[in-house]
């Protein structure tokens, strides 16, 4: 090989390693290769979190491209590119298992500056670009998680000088791969073709990109162009006159479980002493109105047991503040349970099997645990989120009786009054003839006042 870095095994920045990268055929780097054989790179991505599924660890191989070259010179280049590509997104922290960017050692700080000029490449541009704007830590991390799909979605499309257009495969060694264009040469056909290219590699069969996503990825790279554009790198927005795509569906009410089959859903949960855990979790979680990454930061100093009440981190105009919430009366036994659980008040109440935990989970890993046992193994449809539309839905619903209630016990009693009666009864039951639709239409219209803030 031409880096002798790519012979030997490798720890990674995000607490994992890979082993060596094997090209096949072995004499790939030869003035005679095999050309009659297939050819491929493999190496294998050691996790330690997933060492029960991947004892041996993941084997990924890499060959896009490789086969449609034709000539020995072709096909080494292309080998050479994927090589190059790998390691710099296993460099950036790539777990090719879960298909993400995560780093666990310390990250730059935003105050650190990263030499950078116009000229640097697109792909490398990136990170200084969102490391520039001022954001919440949710949406720099959201946006971050898009990366690794643009770099490998940029590394697969090449800018023809001459002709000034895009290209799937290169045509000669002056094609250049988008990922290596100079920042400051990136125009909107550039970044149309790129989210266009992610666009192809990850639809699925069946599950077409939708709108949204299209759209999201043209938001965050705007975002990350304003970084740049305000640290004086570029002058104007490649994203900026990207017309987003249409959102075609029609409003429609969110799908939620009733009632009953939320306790259904619960009682079931906490009957499996393997499940009984998420259980505990998702009957605190459906009564509170919050959200997955809300209950991840939760942690036991936030829980005040003697006020029944606790706190979670709650995100507003870009900053954290802790919002206190009330414990309910069919919760508390399980808060409780819980407390007891912890070892110190810094403890994370819902860790990786959602019982405490030094270090908090992620998000991500309730709602996975919901589609695989609610989703796959009850049959619902609805997603562990709408437990939250569900429950603000019946908050909506009571507050409603309650005003219909008492705005009609005053109008009755004012028509008492004029009526000349002392009480509201006779107004009521005698002479309101239209009580019952009035209290229907005003349950109707208040309903309404409330949804539509």
């Amino acid at each position: 090989m031409k880096n002798l870095q790519y012979e030997t095994p490798k720890a990674l920045p995000n607490n994992c390693r890979r082993s060596r990268y094997a090209v096949h055929p072995a004499n790939w780097n030869t003035t005679r290769p095999k050309m009659t054989v297939q050819w491929r790179i493999t190496y294998r991505f050691y996790d330690p979190r997933q060492t029960l599924r991947w004892p041996k660890g993941y084997q990924k191989v890499l060959q896009d491209g490789i086969m449609e070259k034709t000539t020995p010179a072709g096909r080494q280049a292309v080998v050479q590119f994927l090589l190059d590509l790998e390691e710099r997104l296993l460099d950036q922290g790539y777990n090719p298992i879960e298909k993400s960017i995560k780093l666990t050692k310390r990250p730059i700080a935003d105050t650190e500056v990263i030499a950078i000029s116009r000229s640097t490449a697109f792909t490398a541009s990136l990170d200084f670009g969102l490391k520039a704007r001022k954001l919440s830590a949710k949406t720099k991390a959201d946006i971050k998680k898009i990366f690794p799909h643009v770099i490998k979605a940029a590394s697969e499309l090449y800018h023809n000088k001459e002709t000034d257009t895009i290209l799937r495969n290169r045509l000669s060694s002056a094609d250049v791969p988008l990922s290596n264009m100079p920042v400051f040469q990136i125009q909107k056909l550039h970044i149309r073709a790129i989210v266009d290219q992610v666009d192809k590699n990850l639809t699925k069969p069946g599950e077409p990109w939708s709108a949204n996503m299209y759209n999201r990825y043209l938001s965050y790279l705007s975002m990350v162009f304003i970084g740049l554009i305000e640290s004086g790198i570029i002058s104007e927005n490649p994203v900026k006159g990207i017309p987003q795509k249409m959102i075609t569906e029609e409003a429609s009410e969110r799908p939620t479980l009733t009632q009953e089959q939320s306790d259904f859903i619960v009682n079931a949960l906490l009957a499996d002493p393997i499940k009984y855990s998420f259980g505990r979790f998702v009957s605190i979680f459906r009564s509170s109105g919050g959200r997955e990454s809300e209950f991840a930061r939760l942690q036991a100093k936030h829980v005040s047991l003697q006020d029944r009440t606790y706190k979670l981190q709650v995100e507003k105009g870009g900053r954290n503040v802790l919002e206190t919430k009330l414990m309910t009366d069919d919760t508390l036994l399980f808060w409780e349970e819980i407390l007891s659980e912890c070892h110190t008040p810094d403890d994370y109440l819902f860790g990786e099997e959602m019982y405490p935990s030094s270090k908090p989970v992620e998000p991500q890993r309730y709602t996975f645990k919901w589609h695989k046992w609610i989703k796959k193994g009850m049959g619902f449809s609805e997603d562990l989120y709408s437990e939250k539309h569900r429950e603000l839905t019946a908050t909506v619903d009571k507050e409603v009786e309650l005003l219909v209630s008492e705005l009609l016990e005053v109008a009755q009693g004012i028509a008492a009054q004029k009526a000349g009666h002392t009480t509201n009864k006779m107004v009521k039951e005698v002479y309101d003839v239209k009580s019952n639709k009035r209290s229907i239409e005003l349950q109707k219209r208040i309903k309404n006042l409330l949804t539509s803030k």
